[in-house]
């Protein structure tokens, strides 16, 4: 199982804005209650893990700010009766026992941010026992030791995951689970792009004992683990895979026929793998189970489908040249 703490972390209930980008004001703002913004950009590098024990929604919008564990302690502990809202943020650089980035045992929603860099034992950015929404986000260079969950973006222990339009890039377990890591709990994952992660087993996902649903999602590339360890549940449709792993919910193809880019800024709040011209990801996903916009916010579907992936891919228009 996982087990969930923190180095000596500061309990706080939010409110204000963030003026300077340093620790000591991020804590001014966090100790009111509510909302805190920014009217600043930086890095702010902690010295004491941040503590949620109310409801807390931190939003970086019209910045770019980073929330550093500095590589020695978590970023985020969440208790089981608090709320967390993380919007327009990168979390990098945390480590702990488990959840380098965000240890969740209350309720946590992560939208348009990047979790870099992070590690554990268990859950390299976020580690759940609570309920997780991540949207339009992105993990990348995440990492996990030798333990025997893993889960280098995120490890699941009995709790709810759900992840729409998002990206994970280079993440990698010594354990289990590459990207991600499920035991005894469910996770749905919908419109995600998986590319370049490794483990012992399971490079992209791996799931024991519990539930894992999985659509539009493309799981390739990765170097050690194969694509997928576990059963998925049988609602999976419209993914596909380079490899066999992932069983008949996946249309196993070529790496070549994705087309896929390099992570980069493709537009958007966060980073994005790119479908390129001729991908056998476009216009290759459920309508019925698309989200309304890709991961950058482009809207679905820009050709006779959506595409398959957080990356809608859209055509060039070719206008008509008129001559007087």
């Amino acid at each position: 199982c996982i087990c969930i703490f923190a180095t000596a972390p500061l309990p706080l209930h939010a409110a204000g804005v963030v003026s300077t980008c340093d620790e000591t004001n991020l804590r001014t703002a966090l100790a009111g209650g509510g909302t805190v913004s920014f009217a600043c950009s930086g890095v702010i590098t902690l010295t004491q893990t941040i503590e949620v024990v109310t409801a807390t929604t931190i939003d970086g919008a019209g910045q770019q700010v980073t929330l550093s564990g500095g590589g020695k302690l978590p970023v985020f502990e969440v208790a089981e009766d608090a709320t967390l809202a993380v919007t327009n943020l990168t979390i990098a650089d945390g480590f702990g026992a488990t959840g380098g980035g965000i240890t969740n045992r209350g309720v946590v929603t992560v939208t348009n941010s990047t979790l870099a860099g992070n590690g554990s034992y268990g859950g390299g950015a976020i580690a759940n026992s609570g309920t997780l929404t991540v949207i339009n986000s992105t993990f990348a260079d995440n990492f996990t030791g030798v333990y025997q969950f893993g889960g280098a973006a995120i490890a699941n222990y009995q709790g709810a995951v759900t992840v729409i339009n998002s990206t994970f890039s280079a993440n990698q377990s010594d354990g289990p689970g590459g990207g991600i890591s499920n035991d005894q709990g469910a996770v749905a994952l919908t419109n995600c792009t998986f590319f370049g992660n490794r483990a012992t087993e399971g490079g992209g996902i791996y799931n024991v004992n519990g539930t894992l649903t999985v659509t539009n999602t493309v799981i390739a590339g990765s170097p050690a683990g194969g694509n997928c360890s576990g059963p998925l549940a049988i609602a999976s449709t419209h993914n596909l895979s380079d490899d066999d792993s992932c069983g008949a919910s996946f249309a196993q193809v070529d790496v070549a026929a994705l087309k896929l880019g390099t992570l980069a800024d493709n537009g958007g709040p966060t980073p994005t793998i790119a479908l390129n011209a001729g991908s056998v990801a476009i216009d290759a996903g459920d309508d019925t189970r698309c989200p309304a916009t890709d991961q950058r916010g482009v809207m679905r579907p820009a050709g006779a489908h959506c595409d398959i992936g957080a990356f809608e891919f859209q055509p060039l228009l070719y206008l008509p040249v008129i001559s007087k």
